[in-house]
């Protein structure tokens, strides 16, 4: 986090790492548990920036589904404060771009989806770094100064210049706008994280009951079984034949797996509806964009088998978000956090996944902890237009 101070007013820039990371299989995820670790801990954001390119023409998907990530973050109320700074604006003259097009026919989509209100109208910003790149190695290099011609400086100046004004557009915005406060993000994503912790353990524990009843094509497990059945139940099996008592058997898992996924998902129905009420995008498919991506790339490698277990993955990751969306169907708006806490408790009581719901949700705390850096503070001198000229 970098502080800037002018006169009484502090304007702090947290610099959040983008998406993509190749530096590892989980990175990404990894990088969104950190984001909402970190701000929770701060009492208010007053703008959330996405920067794009003006060279650009088009949005990527792996963009695309980088933006999903941050609009599953921002609260409805929040929507006036999601800003986009496209760099590279000396290439358009410092007004919409191609990129800009693509980015209002992207919100348009997202609006028509959710009903919300998103553009980038008073809210995009056109600036270009050259002018400061080319102020600083004037000044620092004697290899630079020889280089410089009219049309270099007055290129510099000029970017220099509408990225200044456009700097103090958005402070001004930004100083005028509510702060989107830090519970808001974090009751989201705590919805969010329940969600998807209960449906991957439904999920699994509905294969198993798919699976339970192959089982018994092999003579061993099927006679293993018979026996437990009538050792724990000698009264009800007792007349019963090795048929009979298999029948039981499927009928017994199959009824207790479908009360835990009616109690599971009646529980689920609260925080679905706060992420409805609450959430621009409830729902993101960014991490299906990066998966599919993760193929791709390992495809295109000759790394074949490591491709197979990534479409695993990826298949698996659907399925999933199949759940969710139907969840999300069902769900009715809730109007406060607390109707979004209070089934929780209920989750971890559940037969057969209530512990590994628990253990979960604490590997998840787990991994999102880290250490913050200490905030790097600036404080605002001369500009360096100044330092050159004088």
């Amino acid at each position: 986090m970098y502080s800037f101070h002018s006169g009484d007013t502090t304007f702090n820039f947290i610099d959040m790492p983008g998406f993509g990371d190749t530096s590892g299989d989980n990175e990404d995820e990894l990088h969104k548990k950190r984001r909402y670790a970190f701000l929770e801990q701060i009492p208010q954001i007053h703008a959330i920036v996405t920067v794009v390119k003006a060279t650009d023409t088009k949005l990527s998907p792996n963009f695309v589904g980088s933006l999903n990530d941050i609009l599953s973050m921002v609260p409805k109320s929040a929507a006036a404060n999601l800003m986009f700074f496209v760099t590279f604006s000396w290439s358009s003259g410092f007004q919409t771009s191609g990129i800009t097009a693509s980015l209002e026919s992207y919100l348009g989509d997202v609006n028509t989806k959710y009903g919300v209100s998103l553009s980038t109208r008073n809210n995009i910003f056109y600036v270009d770094y050259f002018g400061f790149l080319y102020f600083l190695s004037h000044c620092k290099s004697e290899k630079y100064r020889r280089l410089t011609t009219p049309e270099l400086l007055a290129r510099a100046h000029q970017c220099w210049q509408r990225t200044t004004e456009a700097f103090y557009a958005m402070t001004r915005k930004v100083l005028a706008l509510p702060g989107i406060p830090s519970t808001e993000i974090a009751s989201i994503n705590f919805a969010r994280t329940i969600i998807e912790i209960v449906t991957v353990q439904l999920l699994d524990e509905m294969k198993k009951s798919i699976e339970l009843r192959t089982q018994f094509d092999n003579p061993v497990v099927r006679a293993a079984q018979i026996r437990g059945m009538r050792k724990f139940m000698p009264k009800e099996t007792a007349r019963k034949t090795d048929e009979q008592v298999i029948a039981m058997i499927i009928k017994d898992n199959f009824e207790t797996v479908r009360n835990v996924i009616v109690a599971a998902l009646q529980a689920l129905l609260e925080p679905a509806g706060f992420l409805k009420s609450h959430c621009v995008a409830p729902l993101s498919n960014g991490h299906s964009v990066r998966l599919q991506r993760q193929v791709e790339v390992l495809e295109n490698n000759g790394e074949f088998d490591a491709a197979e277990e990534c479409e695993a993955e990826l298949i698996k990751w659907k399925e999933q978000v199949e759940c969710f969306e139907t969840i999300l169907k069902a769900a009715k708006s809730v109007g406060t956090f607390s109707q979004t806490v209070a089934p929780t408790s209920k989750l971890f009581k559940l037969q057969l996944i209530g512990k590994r719901i628990q253990e979960a949700v604490k590997d998840y705390n787990e991994s999102a902890k880290f250490e913050f850096e200490d905030t790097v503070k600036f404080k605002a001198v001369r500009p360096i237009q100044e330092q050159i000229t004088s």
